[in-house]
């Protein structure tokens, strides 16, 4: 850590620093001795010959969400921290082709493609790492049209480990035509320890708004947060939610209390949902729970109209 510390400065990191965030809190107990946050490729390449050249146990960390020993926390070793590498660079000649550094979450990707009007197969959970994602195949929700979000990667930008006597991180890439074998053992099929992959060259697809106006039969606007989305949900025995803050308190958010909750009442939230649709989730509801009670529907000063 000492080396490292010269090599890279405010760019090296202790745990006891307040930059030092874990995904799981259960991840401290790895004991991580630092963590450095290189911006570059050859940053990179820096970091892994000093780790290499001092024997020094060492793990990468994309967004930190694996709990498993090595994955991103070396136990009395050096995370080597990719979060700075965030570059976002559309192809020249083809606009659905955008190179993303490693450092991104599923969320920062979705936003910076989002930004060039392109999406891209991702998960369901913002905080996890991009790179984590993608060399472990990446299935999402839209699997079923873009397959794997790994199939729609073109090009790997990677740091090798191929002399390790001499600590020679050097940098190369992998795709069909260049070093193919590496390029199919990092697209899930034979694990991901084979360098660390710094950039992903990536095949978007253009962005297409999800409409939730089939669900509740009016258009779903954006919320600013988990509070406003739950004000909106149609029946007011589902408007609640649970949050567990920093100090490990529950806290419950049910703006209708939780009396039709526990009473199985459903009664309308005209916020966002429509007559129709209400009744028709209903009527499916009276045919799942025995003895639930459906309130009818109280129309809005200003009604809304079905989307169809």
């Amino acid at each position: 850590c000492t080396e490292l510390s010269s090599a890279f400065g405010p760019a090296l990191f202790y745990p006891q620093n307040d930059t030092t965030q874990f995904w799981d809190q259960k991840q401290q107990l790895a004991g991580q001795i630092c963590r450095v946050e290189p911006s570059t490729p050859d940053d990179v390449a820096k970091a892994l010959a000093i780790v290499i050249t001092n024997a020094c146990p060492f793990a990468i960390k994309g967004g930190g969400h694996s709990r498993e020993v090595n994955d991103s926390n070396a136990p009395g070793g050096v995370t080597i921290d990719t979060v700075r590498m965030r570059k976002v660079v559309p192809d020249e000649d083809d606009k659905t082709v955008v190179t993303l550094g490693a450092g991104h979450n599923l969320g920062s990707a979705l936003a910076a493609l989002s930004s060039l009007n392109l999406s891209f197969p991702v998960g369901r959970v913002s905080s996890i790492g991009r790179g984590g994602f993608l060399l472990g195949g990446g299935q999402g929700d839209l699997g079923g049209k873009l397959g794997f979000a790994m199939d729609n990667v073109l090009e790997l930008l990677i740091i090798n480990k191929n002399q390790i006597v001499l600590a020679n991180g050097t940098i190369t890439t992998a795709c069909p035509t260049t070093n193919p074998d590496l390029y199919w053992a990092l697209r899930g099929g034979g694990g991901n320890n084979f360098g660390i992959v710094t950039a992903f060259t990536l095949r978007a697809v253009p962005e297409t708004p999800i409409c939730a106006a089939p669900k509740f039969g009016a258009p779903c606007p954006r919320h600013e947060s988990v509070e406003a989305g739950i004000d909106s949900w149609i029946a007011t025995s589902a408007m609640i939610g649970v949050r567990v803050e920093a100090d490990g308190e529950w806290r419950v958010y049910a703006p209708r209390g939780l009396s039709d909750f526990f009473n199985m009442v459903v009664r309308p939230n005209p916020q966002i949902g429509v007559r129709e649709k209400y009744e028709e989730k209903a009527r499916r509801w009276l045919g799942i729970w025995t003895g639930l009670t459906v309130m009818p529907w109280v129309e809005r000063e200003e009604p809304l109209k079905l989307v169809s």
